[in-house]
């Protein structure tokens, strides 16, 4: 079993967040996703569906 301890070459000023490495900003479209009722309604049918069909493989 290998115990050695790796360093990481990258210094902690260069892993922190800032505005470059940071994740993305959703758009407005996606923001309308998020807070529509409807559309969570839509997913949850198509998820349940897909969860029912990977079920029903082992009957």
């Amino acid at each position: 079993m290998d115990t050695k301890q790796h360093k990481i070459k990258i210094p902690w000023s260069e892993r922190a967040y800032t505005d470059w490495n940071f994740g993305m900003y959703p758009t407005p479209f996606e923001q309308w996703k998020r807070r529509c009722v409807i559309w969570q309604f839509i997913r949850f049918i198509i998820l349940s569906l897909k969860f029912k069909k990977t079920a029903a493989v082992n009957e």
